[in-house]
């Protein structure tokens, strides 16, 4: 993920005419990176993940139901 400062930092390294090669290597990014962030002036856009689901989303109400019928004296683990 990238962060802001090492966008700007590309993007002024190229508009001074350094090459995408050495902004490569002074940042630690790829050449293909540095090309994408350089050229287009553009910020990195991260949106948010859409939920993964898993095995107890099933199970999930039942499961919650027995935690609350066990509330004072919690379910053994036996």
């Amino acid at each position: 993920m990238l962060k802001e400062k090492s966008v700007l930092e590309m993007q002024i390294m190229y508009n001074q005419g350094c090459s995408l090669k050495h902004i490569a290597k002074v940042t630690g990014y790829s050449i293909n990176t540095v090309r994408k962030y350089a050229r287009d002036n553009k910020e990195p856009k991260y949106s948010a993940r859409p939920r993964r689901s898993h095995k107890l989303d099933g199970f999930r109400d039942y499961l919650q139901a027995r935690v609350n019928e066990a509330s004072p004296n919690w379910i053994p683990a036996t």
